[in-house]
């Protein structure tokens, strides 16, 4: 996961979606999040990987857009 800051420019390699003051990837088939901070940078440290079955179907299909967006 990218949760640890020195994993930071392993982010610079993948495609960030920004929605909603989040941004959005998926690496090694993992959906992640982090929040944008006020300067913009996503903030490394809130990461966290989307469990996908946690979701309802409203936020799945808001997910699956953001998603469709980095392909």
């Amino acid at each position: 996961d990218f949760a640890r800051p020195e994993e930071y420019n392993e982010l610079k390699e993948v495609e960030v979606a920004i929605f909603n003051n989040n941004a959005y990837w998926v690496k090694n088939n993992h959906i992640y999040v982090a929040k944008i901070d006020q300067h913009g940078d996503i903030d490394i440290k809130t990461t966290k990987e989307i469990d996908v079955f946690s979701l309802n179907k409203k936020e799945l299909e808001a997910l699956i857009k953001i998603v469709d967006t980095l392909n």
